[in-house]
């Protein structure tokens, strides 16, 4: 195509998103083309219409893009938008959590784009194999309370509050830690011996301590193919594509199942760019007016999640792409910080 095309193409793509509203050759001589007549404009915009990446409303003389104009505007068109240092400080600010779970952590995140975007987010946490234990940490948080902290193999993180006896210290919770540690390491939890004789001599005295610890363990070292935090479903109503009762209710049970969205992202952990798929792309009806921004995150090989943007197809585009890198990377070096 010409430079002129694309520049008229680009301007369309630019306008609608901001507006929403058809753009007509008249808008784009007064912003972008001032030196030809309208007359050109529309016959270069009738050229796009016919090779398929503007589509023209029945009611109005303006065109909007198609999903192949998108596709074009995202893989060549889009200049790169540069997070501001003060939207930075913000997403550092909202990123702020005291969570020590990824659990808690993904949720944080989804929270954050989703209010920062004014789209649907989703966070997906690295799937995980049979994991076996490598160490346990018990911390007293206060008086009759311990914190369990499993680390286990993958690099997974978990905790769980237990009910401790009132006079249990973080001395005798470390060398506990220890004893427990070297009793159950890089064991999975059939291999493990809640029977052993350091579970009955604690127990005498903490009853609790032993079932807690081996529904919490079992639990945490259970394979999972990650789970799914989404935030934000309600941002559709927003966007006039999904004022359609019907369009915007379909959308929300597509978001609701879990499945839907592990499968959808499945190729995005395979790129460390982001994974951009528009409307029809998706091959699913509910998603037909839609665009899937996805990014990966890991905190090393094999600790690998995604974290996207769900929303309309006039979506701003360069913006998403640009806070979920910010994002993801936040998410790399938050949790490696947990790994140390």
């Amino acid at each position: 195509m010409s430079e002129r095309r694309l520049k008229i193409l680009k301007a369309i793509i630019d306008g609608y998103i901001e507006t929403a509203e058809p753009i007509g050759s008249s808008t784009i001589q007064k912003n972008i083309l001032k030196d030809c007549s309208s007359a050109t404009i529309r016959n270069e915009m009738a050229f796009l219409e016919e090779a398929g990446y503007l589509e023209k409303p029945h009611t109005s003389a303006g065109r909007i893009p198609s999903y192949l104009g998108y596709r074009l505007y995202v893989d060549m068109l889009m200049e790169k938008y540069r997070l501001t240092l003060s939207e930075m400080d913000d997403l550092a600010h909202r990123m702020e959590t005291k969570a020590r779970e990824l659990s808690g952590i993904a949720k944080r995140a989804g929270e954050t784009l989703s209010a920062i975007t004014n789209y649907t987010s989703f966070v997906i946490t690295p799937s995980t194999v049979r994991l076996r234990l490598k160490s346990l940490k018990l911390i007293v948080v206060q008086e009759g309370l311990v914190l369990a902290v499993l680390v286990a193999t993958g690099d997974v993180i978990k905790d769980k509050k237990i009910k401790a006896p009132m006079e249990i210290n973080q001395e005798f919770a470390d060398r506990l830690s220890g004893i427990i540690t070297e009793l159950l390491a890089m064991k999975t939890p059939e291999e493990m011996d809640f029977n052993a004789a350091v579970f009955r001599e604690v127990s005498r005295f903490w009853p609790n301590l032993t079932p807690a610890l081996s529904e919490f363990i079992t639990s945490a070292l259970s394979g999972n193919d990650g789970e799914v935090f989404t935030d934000g479903a309600s941002n559709i109503f927003r966007y006039r594509e999904y004022h359609d009762v019907n369009k915007a209710r379909a959308l929300l049970d597509f978001v609701d199942d879990d499945e839907n969205l592990k499968l959808l992202v499945r190729d995005a952990s395979e790129d460390d760019s982001c994974l951009t798929v528009i409307g029809r792309e998706t091959g699913i009806s509910a998603l037909s007016d839609c665009s899937l921004v996805v990014k990966s995150y890991s905190a090393s090989d094999n600790m690998k999640g995604s974290i996207g943007i769900i929303g309309p197809a006039r979506m701003d585009y360069s913006r998403v792409m640009s806070t979920l890198e910010y994002m993801a990377e936040a998410m790399d070096n938050i949790l490696r910080h947990l790994l140390e």
